[in-house]
């Protein structure tokens, strides 16, 4: 089975963020952006977007995702109010990071 690094991860997520005009900045959250993360950390990606654009910018995200591991479990938290939130687990496990 194919694993993926920590990095190659966040690359893919830059990548798919960076794609078109929509996203305003994004950046690296949670325990890497204090520089505590370690093999068992998640990634945090955050990312200003417009407001009209939020769905596509989900779906190119997912659509990077499935290629670099399908994803086979996706959470959205329901009710928020000014922000959406997804959560995702991959197949194929991270390789250490």
């Amino acid at each position: 089975m194919h694993s993926f690094t920590r990095s190659g991860l966040v690359a893919t997520l830059h990548r798919a963020l960076a794609q078109g005009d929509a996203v305003d900045a994004a950046w690296e959250g949670g325990s890497a952006a204090f520089a505590s993360d370690d093999e068992l950390s998640d990634v945090d990606a955050v990312a200003v977007v417009a407001d009209d654009a939020v769905a596509a910018t989900f779906a190119r995200v997912e659509a990077a995702l499935d290629r670099l591991s399908p994803v086979t479990l996706r959470h959205d938290v329901a009710g928020t109010i000014g922000f959406a939130q997804k959560f995702y687990r991959c197949a194929t496990p991270a390789s250490s990071w």
